[in-house]
C-alpha cells in the first residue's frame, strides 16, 4: 500500500492532495491489484474520490477480487460517493 492509498483509505484529503500535487504514487497498483480509488472507502467520501478521479486515477481498474470502484461502492452501500458526478471532458 502506498502512502497515497493509505491516506485515501483514512479519509485524509489534505494528504491526498499533497501526494496528488507532487505526483507521488499516482496510477500505482498494490499487491492486490487495487489503486488509490479502491482504497478510498467510507471515511473518504466524495471529495477524495472526486479528487482522485480528477488526477486521472482509473475507475475501471479491476483488482484480484474482481472489484472495480463501482462494484465496491455497490457492495458497501456507498453509491452516493461516486454517483452524480458530471462526466469530465478532456480538452487536452
Amino acid at each position: 500500500m502506498t502512502p497515497l492509498m493509505y491516506h485515501a483509505a483514512q479519509g485524509n484529503l489534505e494528504m491526498v492532495k499533497w501526494f496528488g500535487k507532487y505526483k507521488k504514487n499516482r496510477g500505482v497498483l498494490d499487491s492486490n491489484g487495487s489503486n488509490a480509488l479502491l482504497h478510498a472507502g467510507r471515511r473518504s467520501g466524495e471529495a477524495i474520490i472526486g479528487f482522485l478521479l480528477d488526477l486521472g486515477e482509473d475507475p475501471q481498474v479491476v483488482n484480484h477480487l474482481g472489484d472495480t470502484l463501482l462494484i465496491k461502492a455497490c457492495r458497501m452501500g456507498e453509491m452516493g460517493a461516486i454517483g452524480g458526478r458530471p462526466k469530465q471532458e478532456n480538452h487536452g
